[in-house]
């Protein structure tokens, strides 16, 4: 008895089931680890994909940026920090080597004028987050070193008080 003969046999169904689709089902059974090894592959690639990062309790999900209009020196940068820790965390800075500096900000409605200004630390509760999203908090990156196009990703490292440094990528997205 051959290797798929025996597996075959292994799960054979009871005589009364015996039908013309049986050997199709039997088919799709021995597909079946296959199949189950692409799905964990694929949940486990998720992240990598997704272009997210974790370290010390601290999760990044989808870090990117707008293209910079024309030969700008200047870009901001969006995520959202989850954290997945029993005590409170602040981010206190960031840096990247393809600029010269890069402060976190916010913006605040000053004589009914929305304005951006820097801000000393972005909190984040115990199981809670923080969102850096257009129009609230984000990273302010100043004095490019080298032309950005839409695609490219821009290496930057997040500075947490307790969880240390998280290295993570800014995708480059085009603007709308």
């Amino acid at each position: 008895m051959r290797r798929g003969e025996r597996r075959r046999a292994a799960f054979a169904p009871p005589a009364a089931w015996a039908s013309e689709a049986a050997p199709a089902a039997f088919e799709e059974f021995e597909n079946m680890p296959r199949r189950f090894l692409l799905v964990i592959v694929l949940l486990l690639c998720g992240p990598a994909l997704a272009h997210d990062y974790e370290k010390g309790g601290i999760h990044i999900a989808d870090p990117w940026t707008p293209a910079p209009i024309g030969m700008a020196k200047v870009m901001a940068g969006y995520f959202e920090i989850i954290s997945m820790k029993e005590t409170p965390d602040r981010l206190v800075g960031a840096r990247s080597a393809q600029a010269d500096r890069v402060e976190l900000h916010g913006h605040s409605e000053v004589d009914g004028v929305m304005r951006m200004r820097p801000v000393e630390a972005v909190e984040i509760n115990p199981f809670g987050g923080a969102e850096l999203e257009p129009g609230g908090l984000h990273l302010m990156i100043m004095g490019l070193t080298q032309k950005v196009e839409a695609g490219d990703r821009i290496p930057v490292t997040l500075i947490f008080e307790q969880a240390g440094e998280i290295e993570i990528k800014l995708t480059v997205k085009p603007r709308e």
